[in-house]
């Protein structure tokens, strides 16, 4: 916050909403965007939209042009990478953690983890890939509160937007998100019979599932990746 202020709630809130048009490409990368057309939408003057506007392009979701204006910054993968090795380090580290504590996972969470499963098979069923993803952020939630530490994934969300751009591109077909299903289920299942190396190792797939998918990604979609940063993708391995 430019000196130090206090942010204005307003400008947080259409903060969090162009964040969530940007990761779900409704506001698709290399799109321009008005401030009045936005303040228009959300129903605020332009100034809380200059100020989200300005915490955009801090996160590096926008480019402000002199020539052109405000436009969707595209994907770079620098950042996209960065953002897949924060999230895959801190959740395994969760499961490590979870799973070496002196008492077992308890039956209350592994059934609220398998409660969200069955939603996501409902909303492949329906094709509902927004509540697809609010389920599976809500699986992982738990996942990664099982370290004890509560507010863990908070963390990794904030650090992910990079990644979650990518992820919502592959969301395009039931198939994807079947596979998404089976992979959280080797997870829960591995947490559930306390298979530590299941469980890692089903984490470990399932956090490195968009880098598989990246190079189809950058061929579907050569236009939505900064020609500076779209170059051969290193896959890890397991």
């Amino acid at each position: 916050m430019a000196g130090g202020g206090v942010a204005d709630p307003l400008a947080t809130r259409v903060y969090a909403q162009l964040v969530s048009d940007i990761v779900t490409l409704r506001f698709s990368p290399g799109q321009v965007l008005s401030e009045n057309e936005l303040a228009q939408e959300y129903g605020v003057s332009r100034t809380p939209v200059r100020e989200a506007v300005q915490r955009l392009r801090q996160a590096g979701l926008v480019e402000v042009r002199p020539q052109s204006g405000t436009l969707v910054s595209k994907v770079d993968l620098a950042r996209f990478r960065e953002a897949q090795f924060v999230r895959e380090a801190l959740e395994i580290a969760c499961i490590e953690l979870a799973m070496t504590r002196p008492t077992a996972v308890s039956a209350r969470d592994i059934a609220a983890m398998r409660r969200e499963i069955s939603a996501q098979r409902q909303c492949v069923a329906d094709r509902d890939v927004v509540a697809f993803v609010r389920h599976d952020e809500a699986m992982h939630r738990i996942v990664c509160a099982l370290s004890g530490h509560e507010h863990i994934w908070d963390t990794i969300s904030q650090s992910k937007v990079h990644l979650d751009r990518v992820r919502h591109m592959s969301l395009v077909t039931q198939d994807v998100m079947r596979d998404l299903v089976r992979q959280h289920r080797a997870i829960v299942d591995g947490i559930a019979g306390s298979d530590r190396p299941q469980a890692l190792e089903a984490a470990r797939t399932h956090t490195r599932e968009t880098l598989r998918v990246l190079p189809q990604l950058l061929a579907a979609h050569p236009g939505y990746f900064s020609p500076n940063t779209a170059i051969e993708p290193e896959v890890a391995t397991g």
